[in-house]
């Protein structure tokens, strides 16, 4: 594909040796986010509640995607815009490996998704992203299908970070985005639950 760059998730495949990091074990993910939010935020047992029922409807949908290449591999683990920089000569740099390892590849296709989801330019932004990730290597079926599952893990792990962090970034972080985060975890639930 002459012009066509290469996918973090294509390189990733290529590489010569294995890179040790830890697992991005999506069940222990949500599991860990939750039991950090609970402890927390313990004023919010209603939003605790949600998100336990949450977790009950989406890891079963786990078992389905295969944990094989192409579908697995090593991710970034966190692909959002803040982690990317372009230069003026068009080269792009991926920033911050901090959640780098093997985990399912929706699970990067839906960081960058929801994160610009309701922006101005969401529509151009996921049409560029998408032609350009599948002009690599196409999204199949049954991982579209999934998308919406990984789109809500996406915002649980986004309360489940910086509760996990009080302790390192303060509570401020946490509560100023909290009610942003549970209503985008909301939304991927419809999505969610439209597609069962």
């Amino acid at each position: 594909m002459a012009g066509t760059s290469p996918t973090c998730h294509h390189l990733a495949d290529e590489m010569p040796f294995t890179l040790p990091r830890p697992v991005n074990d999506v069940p222990r993910i949500v599991t860990e986010s939750i039991a950090a939010f609970a402890a927390e935020v313990p004023e919010r047992p209603n939003d605790l509640a949600y998100l336990r029922q949450c977790a009950e409807i989406i890891l079963p949908k786990l078992n389905t995607p295969p944990q094989e290449n192409p579908y697995y591999g090593l991710i970034h683990g966190d692909v959002i815009r803040a982690n990317v920089q372009v230069g003026d000569d068009g080269n792009v740099t991926v920033l911050d490996f901090d959640l780098c390892g093997p985990g399912w590849r929706a699970n990067d296709i839906v960081s960058f998704l929801s994160v610009i989801r309701g922006q101005p330019d969401e529509a151009e932004a996921k049409k560029a992203f998408l032609r350009g990730y599948e002009d690599i290597r196409p999204i199949t079926g049954p991982e579209r299908q999934l998308l919406p599952t990984f789109e809500a893990i996406r915002h649980i792990f986004d309360l489940g970070v910086p509760a996990m962090n009080v302790y390192h970034w303060g509570s401020a972080y946490l509560h100023t985005f909290l009610d942003q985060s549970l209503k985008q975890l909301r939304q991927s639930m419809t999505r969610v639950q439209e597609r069962a």
